[in-house]
């Protein structure tokens, strides 16, 4: 396989796998040949990847899930071994790279371009960026991290999307959990700090995997008693922001900043003894998460 990055050739020594119609390349060659680092822990028969754009990947040998920035998405391939090299799809490797790429089947050549980060300028808005790159607001805010839509003049952005994400976000933004999760979160906490944002869904999950209450979201928020917007209308109306949903997000792939916690208050608002007398898990803006 013969290899081209910003026009400049490389060989390689490894051969490229077509597979049910797909090119499968070694990623080691590719990682390390694009500037990132790549360590092998046989163990775990995993991979872990970084790359220049300060990207972090984590593959298993046999399973589609993977670990993107901490994050778990589902490629639609299994990553495998073949004379002790690992392979996955091209263009998989390429837009975790922040790259395009371009096939040439009779020369066998990847050809590889980087995808320069976007510098932000005075006056840039998500809205903006987004239509000039044709990327989504939200698939840039999940990319980047970002929070609270919140841009600064200088800071870089990354502008290539893997697939993996797009598909991602489609089948997340039309689950349920996640819709009803941000609801909640936009309610009781959707101004202040995304770490609160955070904390209040983790108590929600804390519940869902506590015996002592309903085992599935929809069923704890909805518990008689237990969160008033759920009956009052508030919950219907609400329109989750950005920050909201990258909390609701994290959550459900498993992020959870207040462990054991099962119950918030705002120490202003309520004075019961009954909240003074619980555990204190962590304090975090206007509320106490206790358990």
């Amino acid at each position: 396989m013969n290899m081209q990055i910003d026009n400049e050739s490389l060989q390689l020594n490894e051969p490229a796998f077509l597979m049910n119609e797909r090119l499968f390349v070694p990623v080691r060659s590719i990682v390390e040949n694009l500037g990132g680092t790549i360590s092998w822990k046989p163990e775990v028969q995993q991979i872990y990847l970084s790359t220049l754009t300060n990207d972090t990947l984590i593959f298993t040998i046999g399973k589609s899930e993977m670990l993107f920035n901490d994050r778990l998405y589902i490629m639609d391939v299994e990553p495998f071994i073949i004379e002790e090299r690992v392979y996955i799809p091209l263009r998989h490797a390429a837009e975790f790279l922040h790259t395009d790429v371009a096939w040439d089947s009779t020369t066998v050549t990847a050809s590889f371009t980087r995808v320069p980060l976007y510098t932000i300028l005075e006056g840039d808005s998500l809205a903006s960026i987004s239509e000039k790159f044709s990327v989504s607001e939200s698939l840039l805010t999940e990319r980047n991290s970002i929070i609270n839509a919140q841009l600064f003049a200088g800071d870089s952005l990354k502008v290539s999307i893997p697939t993996i994400m797009e598909n991602k976000l489609v089948a997340m933004e039309l689950n349920p959990d996640y819709i009803l999760l941000s609801k909640i979160i936009q309610v009781e906490a959707g101004y202040e700090t995304y770490q609160s944002q955070l904390a209040v869904g983790s108590v929600i999950m804390n519940r869902v995997n506590d015996d002592r209450f309903p085992n599935t979201i929809k069923e704890v928020i909805y518990q008689h008693g237990q969160f008033p917007p759920a009956h009052n209308g508030l919950l219907d109306k609400s329109e989750p922001n950005d920050s909201v949903k990258l909390a609701a997000k994290a959550i459900l792939n498993g992020e959870n900043n207040v462990k054991g916690a099962l119950y918030f208050y705002n120490p202003r608002v309520t004075k019961s003894e009954y909240w003074s007398s619980l555990t204190l898990i962590k304090e975090i803006g206007n509320h106490r998460y206790v358990k």
